[in-house]
């Protein structure tokens, strides 16, 4: 589509200053775009400082790819909760064991954050470092299950992400969140049988959503049906068009 366009457009430029102009608003638009985006990390910045519970300023702020530190000083937000997980405290005086983190309640989502970022930016012995003291802190949480298994997933530590996989699932029984990356594991593996009961549980759950979709792409996908799987990875996306899963399965 973008090829399309941009040969269509191109049969209407005649000379090179008419081009140039068109480049000159187009960079313009980019500079503006640039310019708001920023505006927006920053107040989405102070909205996490203020009230630091609000996680949907978290993750907003994590898809802006805020910095972690302040080797970019142009770019850092002075905020408190931005640093890396490498700077977090833990008390290494411990007498009962290894060091443990030392954070408040404010801190737990702060370091949930970081954990996030950690995971997507591959630093997952890191990540799972932190998630293993979070675990005494916050044992029940399924954030912390779903991150373990994404980082042993990003690890290829695929037995490891399964289990983990499964005790959110006994513990969550009706969170769809990360499923469509289970799905992608029991792909790879080839268990069928597995992933065909995923497919069943997941569509009784809700077949409106992104990775009900796109696990029952992977379970066409498996049984080597290629057009109902595309079918099932093309509904995702017009469900939500950031579905990194079926971008990739496509």
């Amino acid at each position: 589509i973008i090829t399309h366009s941009l040969l269509k457009e191109k049969k209407k430029i005649k000379d090179k200053e008419e081009l140039t102009q068109l480049f000159t608003e187009s960079n313009k638009i980019y500079k503006a775009g640039a310019i708001a985006a920023f505006k927006a990390r920053e107040q989405l910045a102070e909205t996490a400082s203020q009230f630091p519970w609000n996680w949907s300023a978290w993750l907003d702020l994590a898809d802006m790819s805020i910095p972690t530190d302040a080797s970019r000083p142009e770019e850092s937000i002075e905020i408190r909760q931005f640093q890396p997980i490498s700077n977090l405290p833990f008390d290494h005086n411990a007498k009962d064991g290894p060091a443990r983190l030392c954070i408040d309640s404010v801190g737990i989502i702060s370091v949930c954050h970081g954990v996030r970022l950690a995971v997507e930016g591959q630093r997952c012995v890191e990540a799972l470092e932190v998630l293993n003291e979070l675990k005494s802190i916050l044992p029940s949480s399924s954030f912390v299950f779903a991150q373990q298994a994404l980082a042993h997933y990003a690890r290829r530590d695929f037995d490891t992400a399964i289990n983990t996989f499964e005790v959110l699932r006994q513990n969550f029984p009706y969170r769809l969140d990360q499923l469509d990356v289970y799905s992608n594991i029991l792909y790879v593996k080839e268990q069928r049988a597995d992933l065909s009961l995923l497919a069943h549980a997941v569509f009784r759950i809700d077949k409106y959503r992104p990775e009900t979709c796109c696990i029952i792409g992977n379970y066409y996908s498996l049984r080597r049906q290629h057009e109902r799987a595309v079918l099932y990875f093309r509904r995702a996306l017009r469900l939500d068009r950031k579905c990194l899963s079926a971008w990739t399965l496509m």
